[in-house]
């Protein structure tokens, strides 16, 4: 059995600061993964075993050779998302979402390649007043119990309720994505 790599990467607002006054400068002179990631990546990468990269964000990182070589990379940018109470951009929402369900859909299929399509009988259901920064919520907590799925930490013993569980919480992701999808396109109508 071949063990998959879940490579966390990225950083946050203190590693990826912008300047806001002639006396705050910003921290970083470019957009490269903080400190030595992108050699990290190549690294883990070159040891050919199949890796999924999870990346940890508050703005653009730069990791051309990374991006190029995974097969699916799940951004942490839903934070971000939720948090803003201002203004929500719903056409960014459906973009990002989107991006996500299709990358939750390929590693799927790489992690679960024995599953057919089947939609789960648990789908997702979303009223009328369902919240947007809820259904955020619940998206960034199911992607979160994923990358901690104890079936990443032991990667030589198969336990299979672990891996039913993690599989349960690749198809929660698909799911709550294609909700939120569906939920911002109905408030970008309004």
């Amino acid at each position: 059995m071949s063990a998959t790599v879940i490579l966390v990467i990225g950083g946050n607002e203190d590693t990826n600061k912008e300047a806001w006054a002639a006396k705050h400068l910003g921290d970083r002179d470019s957009l490269d993964l903080f400190g030595r990631q992108n050699d990290l990546g190549r690294a883990i990468l070159e040891t050919r075993k199949p890796t999924v990269v999870f990346l940890i964000n508050s703005g653009p990182l730069a990791m051309n050779y990374v991006a190029e070589n995974v097969p699916a990379i799940l951004e942490d940018y839903i934070t971000k998302l939720w948090t803003d109470t201002k203004n929500i951009n719903y056409k960014f929402v459906i973009k990002y979402v989107s991006e996500i369900n299709r990358r939750a859909e390929r590693l799927h299929s790489n992690l679960f390649p024995q599953e057919k399509d089947n939609k789960s009988a648990d789908k997702v259901k979303t009223s009328e007043t369902e919240d947007l920064k809820t259904l955020l919520n619940l998206l960034d907590t199911s992607i979160t119990d994923f990358v901690h799925s104890p079936i990443f930490r032991n990667l030589n013993v198969v336990n299979f309720q672990e891996s039913q569980k993690a599989q349960k919480d690749l198809t929660l992701i698909i799911e709550i994505s294609s909700a939120v999808k569906e939920k911002a396109g109905q408030l970008l109508k309004k």
